[in-house]
């Protein structure tokens, strides 16, 4: 039997979201597996799975797994974790930095209509 194991480190850009509610708060409702999953899965090999954790620890323990869409807890930044699997025997735990974006512009203010 031979065991391979690997220490390579994956840096994962922060991903960075629009805050597509009303209330323009940084807090918003997250659709992980189209908005994060796609672009985190494409630096590694085909075929893994990917779920998502509020806590490293929680990421080893396979507890709490956040369900998406997921609604941030933090205001414009919150950090996840993702444990991604090879399907059963192999995984890693990386931490996954979410920014959330909100659109207030400068000089952006409630026009005033008047009607003649």
């Amino acid at each position: 039997m031979t065991l391979s194991t690997s220490n390579n480190t994956v840096a994962i850009t922060p991903f960075a979201i629009c805050d597509g509610d009303v209330e323009q708060n940084g807090i918003t409702a997250i659709d992980l597996n189209n908005e994060i999953s796609p672009t985190l899965l494409s630096n590694f090999t085909p075929g893994l799975v990917v779920n998502y954790y509020p806590t490293e620890g929680d990421a080893r323990l396979q507890v709490n797994q956040i369900a998406s869409p997921y609604i941030n807890l933090t205001a414009f930044q919150e950090i996840i974790f993702a444990r991604i699997t090879d399907g059963v025997s192999c995984f890693g735990i990386i931490p996954i930095t979410i920014n959330i974006n909100t659109f207030v512009p400068t000089n952006f203010e409630n026009e005033t209509l008047f009607f003649m």
